[in-house]
């Protein structure tokens, strides 16, 4: 068995029928995907491209058989011969577990169709035919792919975080995560320090001069609520829970325009219409770093074979930063499911590594509206105020606290809510 696997990961050239690709050159501008794109500028060979028929003096195409030499060596990155890896019982019909596919199936199972130019159904047509007949399986497919293990390994941290443990993370190895062997789940610590890993690739900077926005109810008979501090982070007595942060934990929430502002800041139970809210409009007087877990990382092509090893950590991130655009309910009841996000950046926050690197703070999809919202790390000592109320922005045994502000507001109006939400 040992053999034929090595044959199966190393001669590209077996899983071909080299008679389907005799004299077909193929050209990038026939592919989508940028990998196999590089491939063919690296191998040209001819100035007509077969299945588009574009044609330059300069040559423009490269040999099918390269190309197809390259896409076998990246299927066999993930998939196997089901021979090297599944129970076979002949007199039963074939393979007892797993799933098999044959190579039409498997081309399907990667998206080929998606990686080639629109009308490209010819070389679809021949990419399938230049693949021998073959049955093919998931590399390892008992073992937990790296994605799942750490798709599982966030669900477990959830629930521990939610219902038996919350302050004290670091010595705890639960039942979940004892177990031996390559799938074993991460304990509490090693997944917040993978998240920490996987985050160092979504910093990004907010420049000075960034327009940010932050909405607040007014309340009747109130003078409209105007200045910095009326407008930017409460005070720590008054600091609700949100998604990132527990009650008593100032951060400053903001949007990166009104809408989703004041969508954020309208109560769940909606409003009545004429209800009025005063918006700040403020601005960054200095860059700051941020995680964008807004856009999550897309997922590597299958094709690249120099990115192989980051394409289980963007499947994960994508899952993960759903649980950063959660709906909250705005009430004054505990909601256990934003412990972990709060946890999370919590950690993140006071990572000496991140700190390092300028992050103070995250960018995130709203829940509420179809923006973007920012949330940096502090309270009111981010603010831009007049020097005789500088006195307000901290508790008075907090009267030596370094402030750094970095937030100032250029102007305040108000709107009314248009309709009953």
């Amino acid at each position: 068995m040992g053999g034929a696997k090595r044959q199966w990961m190393e001669d590209a050239e077996s899983g071909l029928n080299a008679g389907a690709m005799v004299g077909k050159f193929v050209c990038a501008e026939c592919f989508t995907d940028s990998s196999i794109q590089r491939v063919v500028e690296g191998a040209i060979a001819s100035d007509v491209c077969t299945f588009c028929g574009a044609q330059s003096d300069e040559g423009i195409a490269a040999p099918l058989e390269t190309v197809m030499q390259h896409v076998v060596q990246c299927l066999r990155l993930h998939y196997d011969d089901p021979a090297n890896c599944l129970p076979h019982d002949s007199a039963e019909g074939g393979y007892q577990v797993g799933v098999t596919f044959d190579s039409w199936e498997v081309l399907d199972e990667v998206g080929m169709g998606d990686c080639l130019s629109e009308e490209r159904d010819g070389l679809l047509d021949a990419i399938r035919s230049s693949l021998q007949d073959a049955e093919w399986c998931q590399r390892d497919p008992f073992d937990l792919h790296e994605h799942e293990k750490l798709s599982f390994s966030w669900e477990q941290f959830r629930e521990l975080v939610k219902h038996e443990r919350r302050f004290f993370l670091l010595g705890v190895r639960p039942p979940y995560s004892e177990r031996d062997g390559a799938d074993r789940l991460l304990a509490p610590a090693e997944m917040l320090q993978t998240l920490l890993e996987y985050c160092r690739s979504l910093v990004v900077p907010l420049a000075t001069g960034t327009v940010l926005f932050r909405a607040r109810q007014q309340q009747p008979g109130n003078s409209p609520y105007a200045t910095p501090l009326e407008l930017g982070p409460p005070p720590a007595e008054h600091a609700k829970q949100n998604r990132l942060s527990p009650a008593g934990i100032v951060m400053a929430y903001f949007a990166e325009d009104e809408s989703t502002a004041l969508a954020e800041t309208i109560p769940s139970k909606g409003t009545l219409p004429g209800t009025a809210f005063a918006v700040g409009e403020f601005q960054l007087t200095k860059e700051l770093c941020v995680l964008d877990f807004a856009s999550a990382p897309p997922v590597p092509s299958i094709f690249d074979r120099s990115r192989v090893s980051e394409i289980d950590p963007a499947l994960f991130l994508q899952e993960f930063l759903r649980d950063f655009a959660k709906a909250i309910e705005r009430d004054d009841r505990v909601h256990i499911d934003y412990v972990p996000t709060q946890v999370v950046t919590e950690y993140l926050r006071w990572s000496t590594s991140l700190r390092a690197l300028g992050v103070r703070g995250l960018r995130y999809r709203s829940a509420q509206g179809n923006g973007t919202c920012v949330v940096i790390f502090g309270g009111r000592e981010l603010l831009h105020v007049p020097e005789e109320h500088r006195e307000k922005l901290v508790q008075p045994d907090q009267s030596q606290r370094t402030t750094n502000p970095c937030l100032r507001l250029l102007r305040s109006y108000q709107v009314e809510a248009r309709s009953c939400l």
